[in-house]
């Protein structure tokens, strides 16, 4: 994996500061991908950590406590698996304590190359107009 997309996902999207560290959780699905991003992030300085946890039975199915072990150590954390962890209690307990958490699910590499070629503003500020114009003042999700 290039630096260059480890540091944009780091600095770009997640508003890296200094000292701060990085886990990525990951299925056996995305475990390739998962080692050559936090292999990148470490090769650029960055404090990363890797678990590849099994994989979730069920659709809804928790992962394993060790991931909120995981993610109370961490102040950035990125989820990498086919289906979404967001309604995980660790996901939401992550996100409650002011973790700062995304994922990618239906992993792609070649999708995942595309989007981190998009500058992040121009992103971030489309949904945030998007946003604006849906529902002022509720939150939103937005997906690719």
């Amino acid at each position: 994996m290039h630096r260059h997309v480890a540091e944009r996902l780091l600095r770009e999207c997640f508003g890296y500061r200094d000292r701060e560290s990085f886990v990525v959780v990951a299925e056996p699905e995305g475990a390739t991908l998962a080692e050559q991003l936090a292999a990148a992030a470490r090769d650029l300085g960055f404090p990363a950590s890797l678990l590849v946890i099994p994989r979730r039975t069920s659709p809804d199915g928790e992962p394993p406590d060790l991931v909120l072990e995981a993610l109370r150590a961490a102040d950035i954390a990125l989820f990498l698996a086919p289906r979404s962890m967001a309604a995980s209690r660790a996901f939401r307990i992550a996100q409650e304590t002011g973790l700062r958490v995304g994922e990618i699910t239906e992993l792609a590499p070649d999708a995942f190359w595309r989007l981190l070629e998009a500058p992040a503003t121009v992103i971030s500020s489309r949904a945030s107009a998007l946003s604006g114009a849906l529902e002022p003042g509720r939150r939103i999700r937005v997906r690719t």
